[in-house]
């Protein structure tokens, strides 16, 4: 990626003022409906030891998108060749799908959805980070503004639910940058994730929020899905949050 050395402490310093209005969650629960056979396959993949886990990753990340309505199963593809591998490609022309695209605050002429499934026992690292940005960059150049990473144990230097990130380094680097760049978005739907959606919890609202996380920049984890900051990991110095105990 044609970065230089200082880009991060750069975008750090002049953080986008841009923050997004996020539509109700009212049209959120209109557009997603988690269906039994996405839970029963999330649990089944945490409860299983067997080699077919990668496989069954695979098959809740297109359970998931079947889950948003608009949804058209002509429109999901897999395919891989000599320099592009893609585990779930999803689109959708319907009014439906335009609506979600609204909600996520995406271009609609982007109305593409590029999902890779990593089921490995770490976090991805920047080199399938920086890959899956160039495929959107450059395969879907004007098709697709959002690429997901399923990938249980998240990715390297991301906030943790115990780590506030307060510099950029790595995955999450170029995760910031590959956006201030491009305007498009890359999130990581890690095992925290994947259990909040077990339990019935709207996808397109957690989306919705690493996208915010994005361009707002605060280096938590809670606020992917936490409605509000807590206290404790409030990113306001205590000179300044004293005033809003």
């Amino acid at each position: 990626m044609p970065y230089k050395k200082n880009d991060a402490e750069k975008l750090l310093s002049a953080n986008s003022e841009k923050v997004s209005e996020f539509a109700d969650n009212d049209m959120a629960d209109e557009l997603y409906i988690p269906s039994k056979q996405l839970i029963d396959h999330i649990n089944l993949y945490f409860n299983s030891e067997s080699d077919t886990s990668g496989q069954l990753l695979e098959e809740i990340a297109a359970l998931m998108v079947s889950c948003i309505k608009g949804f058209d199963k002509k429109r999901i593809k897999s395919f891989r060749s000599t320099n592009v591998q893609i585990d779930i490609e999803v689109s959708g022309n319907s009014q439906s799908w335009y609506w979600v695209m609204e909600y996520l605050h995406l271009p609609k002429e982007g109305r593409t959805i590029i999902i890779e499934a990593k089921d490995i026992n770490k976090s991805i690292n920047n080199t399938n980070f920086v890959r899956l940005c160039w495929i959107l960059e450059h395969k879907y150049s004007s098709t697709s503004h959002l690429g997901i990473f399923i990938a249980p144990k998240g990715a390297s230097g991301f906030p943790t639910p115990t780590r506030k990130r307060t510099c950029l380094s790595e995955a999450f680097a170029t995760q910031a940058l590959f956006h201030a760049r491009t305007k498009k978005f890359v999130i990581v739907l890690d095992d925290r994730n994947l259990k909040e959606l077990a339990t019935g919890a709207n996808l397109l609202e957690i989306i919705e929020k690493k996208i915010q996380e994005i361009e707002s920049g605060t280096g938590l984890y809670d606020n992917f899905l936490s409605p509000k900051i807590s206290k404790k990991d409030s990113p306001l110095p205590p000179h300044i949050q004293k005033y809003f105990k």
